[in-house]
């Protein structure tokens, strides 16, 4: 069973237990680096079975009458808002004042289709633009939105005035001076589900129905991210390393997020993305009035709720346990609390001391804890490697 989703923060966890061989069903993530128009394109396609992708795209596609496949929401994931950091680069805008000025507004998307299409044209709502005044340069991916964004040469604009993409994923090349953040925009709808093709929910595998063995994967697949959250050091340092950003900013991404716990998924959720799809002239009267949720939803995998949103079940990491978490090194022996003890019994450097980083890698830590500082530095070296070769075969130059 192939998963397909943007090798991102949010897709982590689930990433790793689809990938680990230790799923109920045999599973695969499939990274999808172009986003979500990339991703219904490829479930269409049969390329994924499984797309984990924005709200309002697959609602988007899912009503789509041009296409013949359809497209079914089976699960809801993350029922937090998603914040798009609105981004421009070198020679672009420097403030939104100065983008609301421009005669025209290029917006560098992803895909045609793609939350990042899709959601400019609820910032130019909020913002009071017409919508006409956007035009639309598609670059693939983060690393096309990134070259969009900059100008080569003093006399030369950028091809794209700015671009929106999940704050997390930009907060690297912000802090590295090569994007500015000009503001940001949320979701007004929880931000992620997951989709599948009708035709293939309705098919068997090995004697069993996909959907009943999807259903099963779901249920191990949130278990797995309970695991995951349970223990917020070892995730921010997932993080961290994975993507290259600090534990202080992994901990505020994560402090942001909420997964869903179970099937449920608020009707409100589905009617409020289908309301905004219409005003913003993305989909038709006819196409808003067939969005049902129960026409958008397969009842077999996923149910819909009336109610409110029972933000009290969605997993997530209590503030106080992110803030502990941060605060500690993965460099520091963990079973020694905030000082260790060296090998001649006297204390290591604590949270507070400039040499804590140097002593955790030093001759003062007992053979345990230099065993655990060692591993950690590994694996985050590791990581980066992946990372680089990732980069390298979106045709960047890697981790620099």
């Amino acid at each position: 069973m192939v998963f397909g989703g943007v090798p991102e923060h949010f897709n982590l966890a689930l990433w790793e237990a689809l990938n680990s061989g230790a799923m109920p069903v045999s599973t695969r993530f499939v990274p999808v680096p172009g986003g979500t128009g990339a991703m219904m394109r490829a479930l269409r396609d049969a390329d994924v079975d499984v797309a984990i992708a924005l709200t309002e795209g697959v609602v988007a596609a899912a009503v789509d009458p041009s296409e013949d496949v359809q497209i079914k929401i089976v699960a809801p994931y993350v029922m937090s808002p998603l914040t798009w950091g609105i981004a421009a680069g070198e020679g672009g805008p420097e403030t939104l004042e100065q983008l609301r000025g421009l005669p025209e507004i290029r917006v560098g998307v992803s895909r045609l289709g793609s939350g990042s299409h899709l959601m400019s044209f609820l910032l130019a709502e909020r913002e009071g633009w017409e919508p006409s005044r956007l035009r639309f340069v598609v670059c693939g991916d983060i690393s096309g939105l990134r070259g969009s964004a900059s100008a080569k040469g003093a006399a030369v604009e950028p091809a794209a005035h700015v671009f929106l993409w999940e704050t997390g994923m930009i907060e690297p090349f912000v802090r590295a001076g090569e994007l500015r953040e000009l503001g940001r925009v949320d979701t007004p709808w929880p931000c992620f589900v997951m989709a599948a093709r009708a035709g293939w929910l309705d098919a068997t595998t090995g004697g069993e129905a996909n959907r009943g063995r999807l259903a099963r994967v779901l249920g191990a697949g949130r278990a797995a991210v309970g695991r995951f959250l349970a223990e917020p050091g070892a995730a921010l340092e997932s993080i961290a390393a994975r993507f290259m950003v600090g534990r202080p900013a992994a901990a505020a991404w994560l402090s942001r997020v909420r997964y869903a716990s179970d099937a449920r998924l608020p009707a409100a959720a589905l009617s409020s993305t289908v309301d905004a799809l219409l005003r913003l002239g993305v989909i038709g009267p006819a196409q808003a009035a067939a969005a049902s949720a129960a026409g958008l939803v397969d009842s077999g995998v996923t149910l819909t709720e009336a109610g409110a949103d029972d933000a009290g079940a969605d997993l997530c990491v209590g503030d106080d346990a992110l803030r502990a978490a941060a605060a500690v090194s993965p460099l520091r022996s963990s079973s020694t609390g905030a000082t260790g003890r060296g090998r001649d019994g006297g204390e290591t450097a604590g949270p507070s001391s400039p040499t804590a980083h140097g002593a955790a890698v030093g001759a003062d830590l007992d053979p345990e804890a230099a065993a655990a500082a060692a591993a950690a530095l590994s694996a985050r070296r590791a990581a980066l490697s992946r990372l680089d070769a990732y980069l390298r075969s979106l045709g960047g130059g890697g981790v620099m």
